[in-house]
Protein backbone atom coordinates (compact mmCIF):
# COMPACT_ATOMS: atom_id res chain seq x y z
CA UNK A 1 0.00 0.00 0.00
CA UNK A 2 1.48 3.33 -1.06
CA UNK A 3 0.75 5.95 1.57
CA UNK A 4 2.86 8.97 0.69
CA UNK A 5 5.84 9.64 -1.53
CA UNK A 6 9.24 10.50 -0.16
CA UNK A 7 10.41 14.00 -1.05
CA UNK A 8 14.01 15.19 -1.42
CA UNK A 9 15.49 18.43 -2.63
CA UNK A 10 19.06 19.72 -2.80
CA UNK A 11 20.92 22.84 -3.89
CA UNK A 12 24.62 22.75 -4.75
CA UNK A 13 27.22 25.44 -5.47
CA UNK A 14 30.77 25.00 -6.66
CA UNK A 15 33.53 27.57 -7.13
CA UNK A 16 37.15 26.90 -8.08
CA UNK A 17 40.23 28.94 -8.95
CA UNK A 18 43.41 27.75 -10.65
CA UNK A 19 46.78 29.41 -11.02
CA UNK A 20 50.13 28.44 -12.51
CA UNK A 21 53.59 29.87 -11.85
CA UNK A 22 56.74 28.97 -13.78
CA UNK A 23 59.91 29.55 -11.75
CA UNK A 24 63.39 28.81 -13.09
CA UNK A 25 62.86 25.08 -12.53
CA UNK A 26 59.58 23.34 -13.24
CA UNK A 27 56.09 24.70 -12.75
CA UNK A 28 53.85 25.24 -9.74
CA UNK A 29 50.12 24.58 -10.06
CA UNK A 30 47.72 25.78 -7.38
CA UNK A 31 44.01 25.15 -7.05
CA UNK A 32 41.37 26.27 -4.56
CA UNK A 33 37.88 24.78 -4.61
CA UNK A 34 34.74 25.41 -2.55
CA UNK A 35 31.71 23.16 -2.60
CA UNK A 36 28.40 23.52 -0.75
CA UNK A 37 25.27 21.42 -0.69
CA UNK A 38 22.07 22.10 1.27
CA UNK A 39 19.19 19.69 1.22
CA UNK A 40 15.94 18.58 2.79
CA UNK A 41 14.24 15.21 3.01
CA UNK A 42 10.75 14.22 4.11
CA UNK A 43 10.14 10.47 4.34
CA UNK A 44 6.80 8.96 5.38
CA UNK A 45 8.67 5.92 6.67
CA UNK A 46 8.44 2.30 5.57
CA UNK A 47 5.70 -0.03 6.74
CA UNK A 48 6.69 -3.38 8.21
CA UNK A 49 7.08 -6.31 5.87
CA UNK A 50 8.75 -9.64 5.24
CA UNK A 51 12.23 -8.56 6.26
CA UNK A 52 11.28 -6.37 9.21
CA UNK A 53 7.80 -6.41 10.83
CA UNK A 54 8.47 -3.03 12.47
CA UNK A 55 9.64 -1.02 9.44
CA UNK A 56 11.07 2.49 9.66
CA UNK A 57 9.49 5.57 11.24
CA UNK A 58 8.79 8.82 9.39
CA UNK A 59 11.69 11.26 9.19
CA UNK A 60 12.01 14.92 8.21
CA UNK A 61 15.36 16.69 8.21
CA UNK A 62 17.52 19.41 6.72
CA UNK A 63 21.17 18.86 5.84
CA UNK A 64 24.18 21.02 5.05
CA UNK A 65 27.67 20.23 3.78
CA UNK A 66 30.68 22.46 3.07
CA UNK A 67 34.10 21.56 1.68
CA UNK A 68 37.14 23.82 1.22
CA UNK A 69 40.18 22.41 -0.54
CA UNK A 70 43.57 23.89 -1.36
CA UNK A 71 46.23 22.01 -3.32
CA UNK A 72 49.65 22.99 -4.66
CA UNK A 73 51.78 20.82 -6.94
CA UNK A 74 55.30 21.37 -8.25
CA UNK A 75 56.19 19.53 -11.45
CA UNK A 76 59.60 19.33 -13.02
CA UNK A 77 60.97 17.36 -15.99
CA UNK A 78 63.97 15.11 -15.37
CA UNK A 79 65.70 15.43 -18.68
CA UNK A 80 63.85 13.89 -21.62
CA UNK A 81 62.94 10.66 -19.84
CA UNK A 82 61.22 11.50 -16.59
CA UNK A 83 59.07 13.82 -14.55
CA UNK A 84 58.80 14.50 -10.84
CA UNK A 85 55.75 15.89 -9.05
CA UNK A 86 55.55 16.90 -5.38
CA UNK A 87 52.58 18.47 -3.67
CA UNK A 88 50.55 19.22 -0.58
CA UNK A 89 46.82 19.31 0.08
CA UNK A 90 44.56 20.59 2.81
CA UNK A 91 40.84 19.89 2.99
CA UNK A 92 38.24 20.98 5.53
CA UNK A 93 34.76 19.45 5.59
CA UNK A 94 31.80 20.46 7.73
CA UNK A 95 28.46 18.70 7.89
CA UNK A 96 25.24 19.03 9.84
CA UNK A 97 21.96 17.13 10.09
CA UNK A 98 18.90 18.49 11.92
CA UNK A 99 15.52 16.82 11.96
CA UNK A 100 12.92 14.82 13.81
CA UNK A 101 11.75 11.21 13.85
CA UNK A 102 7.98 10.67 14.08
CA UNK A 103 7.19 7.53 16.10
CA UNK A 104 3.44 8.19 15.93
CA UNK A 105 2.87 8.86 19.62
CA UNK A 106 5.76 11.33 19.92
CA UNK A 107 8.45 13.07 17.86
CA UNK A 108 12.13 12.85 18.74
CA UNK A 109 14.58 15.53 17.60
CA UNK A 110 17.82 14.33 15.99
CA UNK A 111 20.97 16.33 15.30
CA UNK A 112 24.45 15.64 14.01
CA UNK A 113 27.37 17.98 13.34
CA UNK A 114 30.95 17.21 12.45
CA UNK A 115 34.11 18.79 11.10
CA UNK A 116 36.85 16.84 9.33
CA UNK A 117 40.32 18.16 8.50
CA UNK A 118 42.61 16.30 6.13
CA UNK A 119 46.20 17.14 5.32
CA UNK A 120 48.32 15.26 2.81
CA UNK A 121 51.72 15.33 1.15
CA UNK A 122 52.40 13.38 -2.01
CA UNK A 123 55.14 12.68 -4.53
CA UNK A 124 55.15 10.93 -7.89
CA UNK A 125 58.00 9.93 -10.19
CA UNK A 126 57.66 8.84 -13.83
CA UNK A 127 60.56 7.41 -15.87
CA UNK A 128 60.79 6.15 -19.47
CA UNK A 129 63.60 4.13 -21.08
CA UNK A 130 63.78 1.92 -24.19
CA UNK A 131 60.10 1.03 -24.37
CA UNK A 132 59.68 0.77 -20.59
CA UNK A 133 57.72 3.23 -18.46
CA UNK A 134 57.82 3.06 -14.66
CA UNK A 135 55.78 5.18 -12.30
CA UNK A 136 55.79 5.29 -8.53
CA UNK A 137 54.04 7.46 -5.99
CA UNK A 138 53.35 7.87 -2.30
CA UNK A 139 50.69 9.85 -0.46
CA UNK A 140 50.93 10.43 3.30
CA UNK A 141 47.69 11.53 4.90
CA UNK A 142 46.65 12.77 8.33
CA UNK A 143 42.98 13.19 9.20
CA UNK A 144 41.08 14.37 12.24
CA UNK A 145 37.34 13.90 12.77
CA UNK A 146 36.26 16.39 15.38
CA UNK A 147 37.75 15.50 18.78
CA UNK A 148 38.40 11.82 18.00
CA UNK A 149 42.15 12.25 17.49
CA UNK A 150 44.24 11.78 14.36
CA UNK A 151 44.28 8.95 11.83
CA UNK A 152 47.36 8.40 9.66
CA UNK A 153 47.44 6.58 6.33
CA UNK A 154 50.05 5.86 3.67
CA UNK A 155 48.94 5.18 0.10
CA UNK A 156 51.67 3.86 -2.24
CA UNK A 157 51.31 3.28 -5.98
CA UNK A 158 53.59 1.50 -8.46
CA UNK A 159 53.06 0.76 -12.16
CA UNK A 160 55.16 -0.68 -14.98
CA UNK A 161 54.41 -0.55 -18.71
CA UNK A 162 56.18 -2.10 -21.69
CA UNK A 163 55.71 -1.30 -25.36
CA UNK A 164 56.20 -4.26 -27.71
CA UNK A 165 56.82 -4.61 -31.41
CA UNK A 166 53.76 -4.97 -33.61
CA UNK A 167 51.69 -2.25 -31.95
CA UNK A 168 51.02 -3.96 -28.59
CA UNK A 169 51.80 -2.90 -25.04
CA UNK A 170 51.19 -4.31 -21.58
CA UNK A 171 51.22 -2.99 -18.04
CA UNK A 172 50.80 -3.91 -14.41
CA UNK A 173 50.07 -1.81 -11.33
CA UNK A 174 49.65 -2.03 -7.57
CA UNK A 175 48.15 0.55 -5.23
CA UNK A 176 46.88 0.86 -1.69
CA UNK A 177 44.19 3.30 -0.61
CA UNK A 178 41.99 4.24 2.34
CA UNK A 179 38.75 6.17 2.62
CA UNK A 180 36.94 7.48 5.71
CA UNK A 181 33.20 6.88 6.13
CA UNK A 182 31.01 9.70 4.87
CA UNK A 183 29.16 12.09 7.17
CA UNK A 184 25.91 10.42 6.05
CA UNK A 185 27.23 6.99 7.06
CA UNK A 186 28.31 8.27 10.45
CA UNK A 187 25.40 10.52 11.34
CA UNK A 188 22.15 9.41 9.72
CA UNK A 189 19.72 8.78 12.61
CA UNK A 190 18.17 5.60 11.14
CA UNK A 191 20.94 3.77 9.27
CA UNK A 192 24.09 5.64 10.32
CA UNK A 193 26.77 4.13 12.51
CA UNK A 194 29.14 6.45 14.44
CA UNK A 195 31.56 3.59 15.14
CA UNK A 196 32.38 2.95 11.48
CA UNK A 197 36.08 2.58 10.64
CA UNK A 198 37.81 3.80 7.50
CA UNK A 199 37.91 1.50 4.49
CA UNK A 200 41.25 0.07 3.35
CA UNK A 201 41.92 -1.48 -0.03
CA UNK A 202 44.67 -3.02 -2.14
CA UNK A 203 44.30 -2.92 -5.93
CA UNK A 204 46.19 -4.99 -8.50
CA UNK A 205 45.79 -4.69 -12.25
CA UNK A 206 47.38 -6.14 -15.38
CA UNK A 207 46.44 -5.29 -18.96
CA UNK A 208 47.37 -5.89 -22.58
CA UNK A 209 46.36 -3.45 -25.30
CA UNK A 210 46.88 -2.46 -28.91
CA UNK A 211 47.83 0.99 -30.17
CA UNK A 212 45.01 3.43 -30.92
CA UNK A 213 45.69 3.26 -34.66
CA UNK A 214 45.28 -0.53 -34.87
CA UNK A 215 42.52 -2.05 -37.02
CA UNK A 216 40.75 -3.14 -33.81
CA UNK A 217 41.96 -0.88 -30.96
CA UNK A 218 41.47 -3.06 -27.89
CA UNK A 219 42.31 -3.34 -24.21
CA UNK A 220 41.86 -6.29 -21.85
CA UNK A 221 42.37 -5.77 -18.11
CA UNK A 222 42.51 -8.25 -15.27
CA UNK A 223 41.85 -6.63 -11.88
CA UNK A 224 41.81 -7.74 -8.28
CA UNK A 225 40.90 -5.80 -5.14
CA UNK A 226 41.02 -6.75 -1.48
CA UNK A 227 38.97 -4.62 0.92
CA UNK A 228 39.18 -4.40 4.68
CA UNK A 229 36.36 -2.78 6.67
CA UNK A 230 34.35 -2.00 3.52
CA UNK A 231 31.37 0.20 4.42
CA UNK A 232 28.23 -1.61 3.29
CA UNK A 233 24.51 -1.66 4.03
CA UNK A 234 23.29 -4.45 6.31
CA UNK A 235 19.58 -5.14 5.85
CA UNK A 236 19.07 -6.04 9.49
CA UNK A 237 16.67 -5.71 11.14
CA UNK A 238 17.35 -3.06 12.08
CA UNK A 239 18.98 -1.78 8.85
CA UNK A 240 22.38 -0.22 9.43
CA UNK A 241 25.66 0.63 7.73
CA UNK A 242 28.46 -1.68 8.87
CA UNK A 243 32.08 -2.54 8.16
CA UNK A 244 32.59 -5.81 6.27
CA UNK A 245 35.75 -7.43 7.59
CA UNK A 246 37.01 -8.71 4.23
CA UNK A 247 35.67 -8.42 0.68
CA UNK A 248 37.34 -9.77 -2.47
CA UNK A 249 36.63 -8.51 -6.00
CA UNK A 250 38.18 -10.07 -9.10
CA UNK A 251 37.31 -9.60 -12.72
CA UNK A 252 38.02 -8.80 -16.33
CA UNK A 253 37.30 -5.63 -18.30
CA UNK A 254 37.41 -5.37 -22.07
CA UNK A 255 36.82 -2.83 -24.80
CA UNK A 256 37.39 -2.93 -28.53
CA UNK A 257 36.33 -0.93 -31.57
CA UNK A 258 36.58 -0.94 -35.34
CA UNK A 259 35.90 1.50 -38.18
CA UNK A 260 34.67 -0.23 -41.32
CA UNK A 261 35.35 0.85 -44.89
CA UNK A 262 31.88 2.39 -45.20
CA UNK A 263 32.65 4.55 -42.11
CA UNK A 264 30.43 2.51 -39.80
CA UNK A 265 31.92 2.24 -36.30
CA UNK A 266 31.44 -0.64 -33.91
CA UNK A 267 32.36 -0.60 -30.22
CA UNK A 268 32.31 -3.46 -27.72
CA UNK A 269 32.82 -3.19 -23.95
CA UNK A 270 32.08 -5.13 -20.82
CA UNK A 271 33.00 -6.21 -17.30
CA UNK A 272 32.85 -9.63 -15.66
CA UNK A 273 33.31 -9.40 -11.91
CA UNK A 274 33.03 -11.68 -8.90
CA UNK A 275 32.54 -10.02 -5.52
CA UNK A 276 32.48 -12.21 -2.45
CA UNK A 277 33.00 -12.41 1.27
CA UNK A 278 35.64 -15.13 1.84
CA UNK A 279 34.13 -15.84 5.25
CA UNK A 280 30.79 -16.66 3.62
CA UNK A 281 28.96 -13.64 5.02
CA UNK A 282 26.31 -11.44 3.48
CA UNK A 283 25.89 -11.02 -0.29
CA UNK A 284 26.65 -7.46 -1.37
CA UNK A 285 23.82 -5.61 -3.08
CA UNK A 286 23.81 -4.37 -6.68
CA UNK A 287 27.01 -6.12 -7.82
CA UNK A 288 26.09 -7.80 -11.13
CA UNK A 289 28.42 -10.55 -12.32
CA UNK A 290 28.24 -9.37 -15.96
CA UNK A 291 27.79 -6.03 -17.67
CA UNK A 292 28.31 -5.76 -21.43
CA UNK A 293 27.45 -3.40 -24.26
CA UNK A 294 27.81 -2.75 -27.97
CA UNK A 295 27.64 0.53 -29.91
CA UNK A 296 27.07 1.01 -33.63
CA UNK A 297 27.46 4.43 -35.25
CA UNK A 298 26.15 4.81 -38.81
CA UNK A 299 26.46 8.00 -40.91
CA UNK A 300 23.16 8.80 -42.64
CA UNK A 301 23.47 11.75 -44.99
CA UNK A 302 24.41 14.71 -42.84
CA UNK A 303 23.29 12.95 -39.64
CA UNK A 304 24.57 10.10 -37.49
CA UNK A 305 22.50 7.18 -36.27
CA UNK A 306 23.64 5.46 -33.07
CA UNK A 307 22.46 2.22 -31.47
CA UNK A 308 23.49 1.12 -27.97
CA UNK A 309 22.75 -2.41 -26.74
CA UNK A 310 23.34 -2.82 -22.99
CA UNK A 311 23.12 -5.97 -20.86
CA UNK A 312 23.01 -5.97 -17.06
CA UNK A 313 23.27 -9.24 -15.15
CA UNK A 314 21.33 -10.42 -12.10
CA UNK A 315 21.72 -8.25 -8.97
CA UNK A 316 20.99 -9.00 -5.35
CA UNK A 317 18.73 -6.55 -3.51
CA UNK A 318 16.74 -6.37 -0.29
CA UNK A 319 13.78 -4.32 0.91
CA UNK A 320 11.66 -4.30 4.05
CA UNK A 321 8.35 -5.23 2.32
CA UNK A 322 9.76 -8.10 0.21
CA UNK A 323 12.89 -9.32 1.96
CA UNK A 324 15.86 -10.53 -0.12
CA UNK A 325 15.47 -10.89 -3.89
CA UNK A 326 17.55 -11.35 -7.02
CA UNK A 327 16.63 -8.83 -9.73
CA UNK A 328 16.33 -10.30 -13.21
CA UNK A 329 18.80 -9.72 -16.01
CA UNK A 330 17.98 -6.76 -18.25
CA UNK A 331 18.91 -5.93 -21.84
CA UNK A 332 18.04 -2.55 -23.35
CA UNK A 333 18.40 -0.95 -26.78
CA UNK A 334 18.79 2.81 -27.13
CA UNK A 335 18.48 4.50 -30.52
CA UNK A 336 19.47 8.08 -31.30
CA UNK A 337 20.06 10.31 -34.30
CA UNK A 338 22.20 13.44 -34.25
CA UNK A 339 22.13 16.16 -36.88
CA UNK A 340 23.84 19.57 -36.96
CA UNK A 341 21.48 22.48 -37.48
CA UNK A 342 23.63 25.54 -38.09
CA UNK A 343 25.70 26.12 -34.93
CA UNK A 344 23.42 23.77 -32.93
CA UNK A 345 23.16 19.98 -32.63
CA UNK A 346 19.72 18.36 -32.77
CA UNK A 347 19.37 15.06 -30.88
CA UNK A 348 16.37 12.73 -31.14
CA UNK A 349 16.60 9.71 -28.81
CA UNK A 350 14.46 6.66 -28.20
CA UNK A 351 15.57 5.10 -24.89
CA UNK A 352 14.78 1.44 -24.23
CA UNK A 353 13.28 1.01 -27.69
CA UNK A 354 12.06 -2.53 -26.88
CA UNK A 355 10.32 -1.36 -23.67
CA UNK A 356 12.06 -4.01 -21.56
CA UNK A 357 10.61 -2.74 -18.24
CA UNK A 358 13.20 -4.05 -15.80
CA UNK A 359 13.72 -3.15 -12.15
CA UNK A 360 16.38 -0.66 -11.04
CA UNK A 361 15.84 -1.66 -7.40
CA UNK A 362 13.06 -3.54 -5.65
CA UNK A 363 9.82 -1.65 -6.18
CA UNK A 364 11.23 0.81 -8.73
CA UNK A 365 10.82 -0.07 -12.40
CA UNK A 366 12.95 1.42 -15.13
CA UNK A 367 11.21 4.22 -17.10
CA UNK A 368 10.66 1.97 -20.13
CA UNK A 369 10.40 3.32 -23.67
CA UNK A 370 10.99 7.06 -23.70
CA UNK A 371 11.32 9.60 -26.51
CA UNK A 372 13.56 12.63 -25.98
CA UNK A 373 14.30 15.67 -28.14
CA UNK A 374 17.10 18.10 -27.31
CA UNK A 375 18.94 20.96 -28.96
CA UNK A 376 22.51 21.81 -27.98
CA UNK A 377 23.87 25.24 -28.91
CA UNK A 378 27.58 26.05 -28.79
CA UNK A 379 28.65 29.63 -28.08
CA UNK A 380 32.19 29.13 -29.38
Amino acid sequence: MLRELEEREARTRHVSLQAEWRPALGAVEAQWAWFARDGAEDSPGVAGGVRDPVGLPALAARTGYRRDELQATWRSPLGARGELAVGILHQRERGRYDGRIDYGVFRAPVAFAMERNTGAAFAELRWRHAGWTAQGGLRLERRSDGDTGHVHASQPMLSLQRRLAGGWHWGASYSRSSRPPSFYALGHPLVGNPSLRQERAEHREAYVATDDDAAWPSRFTLFSARYRDLVDFDAGPPPRLVNRARIEADGLEWRSSHRFGNDWRLGLDGTWMRVRDPAGGAILRHRPRLQAGADLLVPVGGAELSLRLQHLGRRFDSAIPTGDRWLDRATTLDVAIRRPVGPAMLLLSLDDATDSRGEEVIGLDTPGRRLRLSLQWSLE
